[in-house]
């Protein structure tokens, strides 16, 4: 017994020099991957920045590049990813709240829970695949509107799904605990007072798995979305393309000024994205600050 108080002190001591050592190593890895995300951000806004204007914003595709623009693109990503969230952001947090709150222990829920976790965790490319032999083929819709649409809806669904759970999680147990106590049951728990502590996070889940979706291109890639499309979608059976599809046709082109134009491409993709990031986290932060004071 003697020795080992003896050697607490310096128990603590080695346990806190290892913990000064880990959140250094975190510090520093966090710092490099910043620093590269920086200069990468910083390289393409100093090559693009020339073109960004709102005649590049509005305009059609052009085979000339004093004459294209991501018009079409812009407005082709928005009508396919805000269908696939009137879908997928309803869809996913009722999956996460029958999986965490509602779901009795059994086989079939753990099941089901892994099975989210799968389709939340799969490459963009198996669902873009996925999309191509039941939406385009099998539903007979083309390298259309529609298609891109159910596609981008089977891969938002899982990861609202995921990161909804994980929501609902970070509620404090004691609150369902005082519920169940006065007599509620598990429904009126998770509608008055689970969802209204979790609905920033909520809502913050669904921002991020948003703003991963809006950059995807593999699963439009493998429909078919680098078909030359001049025109915007009309309907939701005309041909559409993406914000990321057009950056990545103008990459690939050997002329300067294209190379030019998908850095500017890419730079309104980094802002959208960062945009979309620092909304979430001004959610997140908001539900803090409020549980704080509470």
């Amino acid at each position: 017994m003697i020795p080992a108080i003896v050697d607490q002190p310096r128990r603590l001591a080695d346990r806190h020099r290892r913990s000064r050592r880990s959140r250094a190593t975190r510090a520093v890895a966090t710092g490099i991957a910043s620093g590269v995300y920086i200069a990468f951000a910083a390289h393409l806004i100093v090559r693009g920045f020339g073109w960004l204007d709102l005649d590049f914003l509005t305009a059609l595709p052009s085979r000339f590049a004093d004459q294209t623009g991501i018009g079409a693109a812009l407005t082709g990503s928005v009508m396919m990813i805000v269908p696939a969230l009137l879908v997928a952001i309803p869809g996913g947090i009722i999956v996460a709240m029958y999986l965490e709150e509602l779901a009795a222990p059994s086989r079939s829920t753990r099941i089901l829970r892994h099975w989210m976790n799968l389709l939340a965790t799969t490459p963009p490319v198996i669902h873009g695949i996925v999309g191509l032999l039941v939406a385009t083929l099998d539903l007979g819709l083309g390298r259309s509107l529609a298609a891109g649409t159910l596609t981008l809806t089977a891969l938002l669904l899982p990861r609202i799904a995921i990161r909804a759970r994980g929501a609902l999680a970070e509620v404090p147990a004691a609150l369902r605990h005082h519920a169940w106590s006065l007599g509620a049951s598990r429904w009126q728990t998770l509608r008055h007072h689970v969802i209204p502590a979790a609905r920033r996070h909520l809502l913050a889940a669904s921002t991020v798995a948003v703003g991963r979706t809006f950059g995807d291109a593999a699963p439009l890639v493998v429909l078919g979305g680098l078909i030359w499309v001049a025109a915007s979608p009309a309907g939701p059976h005309d041909p559409v393309t993406a914000l990321p599809l057009e950056v990545f046709g103008w990459a690939t082109r050997p002329e300067v000024d294209f190379r030019q134009l998908a850095a500017a491409g890419a730079t309104v993709l980094l802002a959208l994205y960062t945009f979309i990031w620092a909304l979430g986290w001004i959610w997140r932060g908001d539900d803090a600050k409020q549980g704080a004071r509470r």
